[in-house]
């Protein structure tokens, strides 16, 4: 499954990072995902060799010094565009590009993410789990539509809808089981979240996440739109506390050997070595 991804960088001149956003770029494309650069300052040098490798590049000029009006027009580029992803690399990208993206309303809750395929197998869940709790982090166009499900389902006083927040690796501490439904993902950040702290995790066998999730090792994959195989793989993994924590564990080992912080930044430095 393709992505559509969007680079933010102040231009694509020869150094370091434009370069690595170049290499990425370049093998994003050939995985077959849509990879777009926009450039906020300048094009640059590189940016012919992006769009021979099958990148777009565009050109959406800021002002001067801080341009408070930026965010706005980066925010209706981005509803023209609807990326997937926003990959940002440095302090100037992350401010315009993280303010952009809540502007944009860049989804969470939405309909890739498979979350009424969640709710629909929290439904089969409780009937075997009456104690369980379902805790939905994130905002977008589908909230209302989900509280409405919930309800229908008789569900309202045991989903709770946490809304946008920015301190999801604490909540995840409070958890005992973090479930992805997605119909389409690239490699999540909030599966190698949960990897982070040592959840046992059930999630779809979509895009990225079967090269992070070892099915039966690490975590459990189930295929994408399917409520009742969802729910079983929970209702299983809630009745064995013991091969949750193993999963957990192993998950967390995973994430530490392979995703950790010092190893994307080795991983950096080889690109920019080369």
């Amino acid at each position: 499954m393709s992505d559509r991804i969007a680079y933010l960088v102040q231009g694509l001149g020869t150094g370091g990072l434009e370069r690595v956003v170049l290499h990425l770029a370049t093998e994003m494309v050939r995985r077959g995902h849509e990879v777009t650069i926009c450039c906020y300052d300048k094009r640059g040098n590189l940016a012919d060799e992006a769009e021979q490798a099958g990148a777009r590049v565009e050109v959406l000029l800021r002002k001067g010094g801080v341009d408070v009006g930026y965010a706005s027009r980066l925010a209706r580029w981005l509803r023209r565009h609807r990326p997937d992803v926003l990959h940002m690399h440095n302090e100037t990208a992350l401010f315009y590009g993280t303010l952009a993206g809540r502007l944009a309303r860049v989804p969470r809750l939405s309909h890739e993410k498979g979350v009424d395929v969640l709710i629909e197998a929290f439904a089969r869940v409780r009937e075997h789990v009456p104690e369980a709790e379902l805790v939905l982090v994130g905002d977008g166009a589908e909230r209302q539509t989900l509280e409405k499900r919930a309800t229908e389902l008789g569900l309202a006083d045991h989903i709770r809808f946490f809304g946008m927040r920015d301190d999801v690796a604490q909540l995840l501490i409070d958890f005992d089981l973090f479930v992805l439904p997605s119909r389409t993902e690239g490699l999540p950040l909030t599966v190698l979240e949960a990897m982070a702290a040592g959840l046992p995790i059930v999630a779809t066998a979509v895009g990225g996440v079967p090269q992070a999730l070892r099915h039966g090792k690490t975590g459990v994959l189930v295929p994408p739109e399917e409520p009742e195989a969802l729910a079983q793989a929970i209702v299983r993994l809630a009745a064995n506390g013991q091969h949750m924590a193993h999963l957990g564990d192993a998950a967390r080992k995973e994430y530490e050997a392979h995703y950790a912080i010092s190893r994307m930044v080795n991983a950096y430095e080889a690109i920019m070595g080369r």
